[in-house]
């Protein structure tokens, strides 16, 4: 926004200069009684003539006394004698023809003469006189005005001689006029309005510059409106009015500060053409060129500081004219590359050029001082900016065209990237067989809802279709997929209209999502209990057809659905106890009914207590085991790693899974405790097994309750540093949940132990629900691909697809991807298709003992014989 609005205050200023152009023709017309070529018609007639003083041995007193043949007379009052250390002499006879008195002024109209002496006698004998110039003080002027000036009065009549003295070590230009004293100041005044409206202009035009060059911090613009600053400084010092305004009681300073803007008006021009010209690509020798003249004018602007002043002003010349000459030719070089820029520029360089010239001819006396030749450089300069002007104006609209265009571009590509992040996520958190979503969102709802409002009431809805698994063994998996997949369907158009029931929206636009599936026949429905309480009537009517029979492939049978529910808040506040009480509460249903959780029937409070205790007793007796199940490449089929599996034998109850124990201890806080020891296990094996000629590596799983412990990195460090291994030796295992429980923790800690050399692996991949964004954060090293995904992978398209993805964004995040729980041939070489290239499961070997896992190591030679 304010790159636009610069470009209409650019524009703006535009209209102003050439305002301000096209009225210095005006300003300049004079007036002034020009009798020395009998141009204006006046009673007032005057004489002009001049002496060259080479010696500057001659005094007022001897020029009084010169002979006429001793005096040149003057040819013109516009006249120039460029460079000279000579003093000047000038002799006016001027008369009044009127009939009435009049004041008058002399005026010398160039301002940059140091010494100038105005020495005159009128006929009654009265002398006048004024000492004045740019290296005195501006108080001993006559009149509060920029130019060199000399007043007097004549009678009816009366005639005047005035002897004017001038010596300069700058050009001897010496402009002379005489005015009517008020002609005079209504032209000064006209002429001094135009000077400071083109003056305000171009800072208007530096200030817009350097307002663009703070908010976009491109120095282009900085360089252009130090280098419009630097044409203020010369051309308001050159005119006096730095010496009138500012500097009245220091004309040293005002001298050399007129001298210094020429200098940094190079440094500065030549700053802007290399950037604005992109001369460091389009032409490096030229770029060198550039840099070897900055680096000259920063020697020229300490010479000038310090050096005679006539030294320093000649030096000024010759750098301006290196200046102009090597910039004609950087605008046609840029041009002649195709730059749209280089086109401005070298028709924004010619007036300035031409008006250059034209300023040194007249300095150096070559040609006349006339209005043309005094504001040529001023001219040429106006249209120079108005030039730039308008192409940095183009050039920010052309930038603002192309950021939004490049904005709309990134944009829509970020628009695309996620919906391919959220479509992919979707795809990964719903049911393969019945599209709905998984236990995970289940739950995501539930908390968002408990958030927005804490003391809704809500009822965690739960229907388990018990003959699903009867069909499954009768008519196949198929059959009972079918089955599952209309009932899923049913359910979700049925509860999505029911009042009360709280449902998301679908992402693909086909209707909300109502009904969850929590397990493999198993469905969830949350709902607004106090909704429900008003109109249960369709709710029970939903469950009366639920458990009505169905007709499929010309077969009559019923589905036997369990239903359950718990209650938010009676009976937790946490998404998952909730969906758990509700399972609870099915599992002791009658048919037909909707069972309600009460915790005096939760016979599994006591029980995993008793077994939380048993496992520590376990753990103290050293009464658990470990199995191991290897990891192949395959390629050429070759044993590539090992994963360590803890085994449990209860002494009273037998086997008990780990999926039973291990959310208990993590719960109760002893899985560090289990985690260490099947740790230290693992590596105790592992080093045995590297002692018999094994080169592959060891997985162990992990807990993120494992992450939280303060010390769990150094225990596992000091086992290795113990047993003499290597942590690049070892995968940490951790499932794709537990790292997205709390993904910030969980990335930083993992950070860690990757710094110390352990190799982290994500297990389960694909079976829960996580945020790309923060997985690619994760330092993992190893993708494990949840058995879930590549069930169905030989027969189904959409599971290839999946997996097809899954394998490019783990080669996108430079992670290896191992395919979990293949048991067949078949699957295994549509994986090898895929590009999938390694592989576990029980097609290459199921979990051993240690005992038999070398024995099976032996023969498949992995290993050397004990």
């Amino acid at each position: 926004m304010f790159v636009c609005h610069s470009f209409f205050r650019l524009r703006s200023v535009l209209f102003c200069l050439l305002f301000v152009l096209s009225n210095y023709s005006v300003a300049g017309q004079s007036s002034a009684l020009n009798t020395f070529e009998g141009v204006y018609q006046s009673p007032l007639s005057a004489s002009y003539s001049y002496l060259i003083d080479q010696e500057l041995s001659l005094q007022l007193r001897d020029i009084q006394k010169l002979p006429e043949d001793k005096w040149t007379q003057g040819a013109s009052e516009q006249r120039s004698f460029g460079f000279t250390n000579a003093q000047l002499w000038f002799k006016t006879r001027i008369k009044n023809g009127a009939d009435k008195a009049n004041n008058f002024i002399l005026e010398i109209d160039y301002a940059q003469l140091d010494h100038v002496v105005f020495n005159a006698r009128k006929q009654d004998g009265t002398e006048l006189g004024l000492a004045t110039g740019d290296r005195k003080h501006f108080a001993h002027r006559q009149v509060d005005d920029p130019g060199i000036l000399f007043r007097f009065s004549l009678e009816p009549n009366e005639e005047i001689e005035i002897y004017t003295s001038v010596k300069t070590k700058g050009s001897m230009t010496v402009p002379m006029l005489i005015w009517e004293e008020k002609h005079y100041f209504e032209q000064a005044s006209k002429e001094q309005k135009a000077h400071f409206f083109y003056y305000g202009v171009l800072t208007i035009i530096a200030i817009i510059n350097l307002a663009v060059f703070l908010r976009l911090g491109e120095r282009l613009y900085l360089y252009y409106a130090l280098a419009i600053a630097s044409y203020l400084l010369f051309f308001a010092s050159s005119r006096g009015y730095v010496h009138q305004h500012f500097l009245n009681d220091l004309p040293e300073l005002n001298g050399r500060l007129f001298l210094a803007s020429m200098p940094l008006l190079s440094i500065f021009s030549l700053l802007f053409a290399k950037l604005f010209l992109r001369m460091k690509s389009i032409s490096p020798r030229f770029d060198k060129l550039l840099q070897a003249m900055i680096a000259l004018e920063l020697i020229h602007l300490c010479i000038i500081l310090f050096a005679d002043y006539s030294i320093a002003v000649r030096i000024s010349v010759v750098g301006a004219l290196l200046l102009f000459s090597v910039l004609a030719f950087a605008g046609p070089i840029a041009w002649y590359k195709g730059l749209r820029s280089g086109i401005y520029f070298t028709v924004a360089w010619i007036p300035l050029t031409v008006g250059f010239a034209i300023t040194s001819g007249r300095t150096t006396g070559a040609l006349p001082n006339t209005f043309w030749t005094e504001y040529a450089m001023q001219i040429g300069s106006g249209l120079e900016a108005l030039i730039l002007t308008l192409a940095l104006a183009d050039r920010l609209y052309r930038e603002r065209e192309k950021k939004i265009s490049a904005q709309s571009k990134s944009l829509h590509i970020e628009q695309q990237r996620n919906y391919t992040q959220s479509l992919l996520t979707q795809t990964m958190s719903r049911d393969r067989v019945t599209n709905l979503l998984n236990r995970n969102h289940f739950e995501n709802l539930l908390r968002e809802q408990m958030d927005a409002a804490p003391n809704r009431r809500m009822m965690i809805s739960m229907v388990h279709l018990t003959r699903i698994s009867d069909i499954t063994r009768t008519l196949g998996l198929a059959s009972s997929e079918t089955v599952l997949a209309q009932m899923a369907v049913f359910l979700n158009e049925k509860c999505r209209d029911m009042f009360g029931v709280i449902s998301v929206e679908h992402m693909q636009g086909v209707g909300p999502d109502a009904a969850f599936q929590i397990a493999n026949e198993t469905f969830g429905v949350l709902i607004d209990l106090d909704k429900f309480e008003k109109n249960r009537q369709p709710f029970d009517d939903l469950l009366v057809e639920l458990a009505s029979p169905i007709e499929f492939d010309g077969l009559t049978f019923e589905l036997a659905p369990l239903y359950g529910c718990s209650l938010y808040p009676n009976h937790s506040s946490e998404p998952a106890q909730l969906i758990r009480n509700g399972l609870i509460a099915m599992d002791r249903s009658e048919r037909g009914s909707m069972g309600i959780y009460s915790e005096k029937y939760d016979i599994y409070s006591s029980s995993r207590l008793t077994l939380m205790t048993d496992l520590r007793k376990a753990l103290n007796d050293d009464a658990l085991s470990l199995v191991f199940q290897p990891k192949f490449e395959i390629s050429s089929g070759k044993v590539i790693g090992l994963e360590a599996l803890v085994r449990w034998i209860h002494l009273e109850n037998g086997f008990v899974p780990p999926d039973q124990f291990i959310p208990l201890a993590e719960e109760t806080g002893v899985i560090n405790e289990l985690s260490l020891w099947v740790f230290q296990e693992a590596i105790r094996a592992l080093v045995m097994l590297r002692a018999q000629g094994y080169d592959g590596s060891m997985s162990i799983n992990i807990s993120a309750r494992d992450l939280k412990f303060k010390y769990f990195g150094a225990q596992l460090l000091k086992t290795l540093k113990t047993e003499n291994v290597s942590p690049e030796l070892v995968y940490l295992e951790l499932t794709e949940t537990a790292a997205m429980d709390d993904p910030a923790f969980s990335i930083a800690t993992l950070d860690k132990l990757a710094a110390h050399g352990f190799k982290i692996s994500i297990d389960d991949f694909g079976a829960g629900y996580s945020s790309l964004s923060y997985l690619k954060g994760l330092p993992a090293s190893e993708i494990k691909l949840d058995r879930s995904l590549i069930e169905d992978i030989k027969n189904d398209e959409n599971s290839k697809v999946i997996i097809q993805t899954v394998i490019a964004m783990a080669e996108g995040l430079g992670c290896d991807l191992i395919a979990e729980g293949i048991e067949d041939a078949q699957t295994l070489k549509v994986l090898e298709k895929l590009s999938c290239n390694r592989y576990q499961g029980y097609y290459g070997c199921k979990p051993l003992p240690l005992d038999r896992l070398q024995r099976w190591l032996e023969q498949a030679g992995a290993i050397s014989s004990s």
